[in-house]
């Protein structure tokens, strides 16, 4: 029983994905099953080359809202939560 329950919320998640983005079963049946695991793919590998730029220090996150945030000379780096 707990295994249908986990059914419906993934089916509607993905239901709901889909009604952001504008996408129909129809149009996913017109792209194919491989165009779209190639979107996916692509976007694991940006946000996983994001998180390791950004924990490697690479890439620097910085407070919202700070004179730092819009000028060139930040000061004030987000303190790391990890």
């Amino acid at each position: 029983m707990e295994k249908e329950g986990h059914d419906d919320i993934i089916g509607l998640t993905v239901t709901l994905y889909l009604i952001g983005t504008g996408l129909s079963m129809k149009a996913l049946r017109h792209v194919g099953v491989g165009t779209l695991l190639q979107g996916i793919l692509l976007w694991i590998i940006v946000a996983v080359g994001s998180l390791t730029l950004i924990r490697s220090g690479w890439i620097q996150l910085w407070a919202p809202g700070t004179a730092a945030a819009s000028a060139q000379n930040c000061e004030y780096p987000v303190q790391r939560a990890w």
